[in-house]
């Protein structure tokens, strides 16, 4: 509906103030200027809390010791004015992280994945279950200590893959770190993915597929995240 696209449409220009300082990040990480960097991830991550998924792989990357501890200086000289700026201009309220979490997109990949899996689309346990996995996925990324870029990038994937509202411009979190990562794979995900939000978006698509009988938000499932969004848009 016109609502649930004017509600998402919130999210574009976050995105936008949010790739910048984190491929910045990455960029000041590279020229070893690590207190630059970790202020700019900061602001990255208090503009978009989901860029903070970049930042583990970060410290990875940052080494000796003495390095990873300038990232985090930098972090934390950053975070300490963000974080009074929010409170004053904000005060104590947080992100709606729980409200947003139980949002839906008809073709979202974790909405599928519900579907087929017989939970009628993106319960919240199955939602849940994703968000363990990514999780998981960050920790063997990390554990695994290669390619930290492509680390990076594969975590993002998954974070993508996790949601359960699922819009054409996140796939711009991942697009600049599968152009500077070395995996070819990753670059062949990003692609896929590209070709699969752009096709799904399309009203055209998503009339087709309902004349077919195919509605991935029929059920339950999507009924209660449509009257989630209704409540949201009032």
């Amino acid at each position: 509906t016109t609502e649930i696209y004017t509600l998402s449409l919130h999210d574009a220009l976050p995105i936008f103030f949010m790739i910048v300082p984190s491929m910045a990040a990455i960029l000041l990480l590279l020229k070893r200027r690590d207190r630059w960097s970790g202020a700019a991830i900061a602001v990255a991550i208090a503009v978009k809390y989901t860029a903070i998924v970049i930042f583990p792989f970060m410290l990875l990357a940052a080494r000796p010791a003495t390095r990873r501890w300038r990232v985090l200086s930098g972090f934390a000289l950053a975070g300490v004015p963000l974080a009074v700026a929010s409170l004053a201009l904000f005060g104590t309220a947080l992100p709606n992280v729980a409200g947003q979490s139980k949002m839906l997109t008809a073709f979202s990949i974790a909405n599928l994945l519900g579907w087929g899996f017989g939970f009628g689309g993106g319960a919240p346990i199955f939602l849940t279950a994703l968000e363990v996995c990514v999780v998981l996925v960050i920790i063997y990324l990390l554990l695994r200590n290669r390619d930290w870029l492509s680390g990076a990038g594969w975590a993002t994937a998954a974070l993508i893959a996790s949601l359960g509202s699922l819009w054409p411009w996140y796939v711009v979190w991942l697009l600049p770190l599968a152009a500077i990562a070395s995996s070819t794979r990753l670059r062949a995900v990003a692609l896929v993915l590209t070709t699969f939000v752009v096709i799904t978006s399309v009203p055209y698509t998503q009339k087709f597929l309902g004349s077919e009988g195919i509605n991935p938000m029929a059920g339950p499932v999507g009924r209660a995240a449509n009257a989630l969004v209704q409540q949201y848009t009032r």
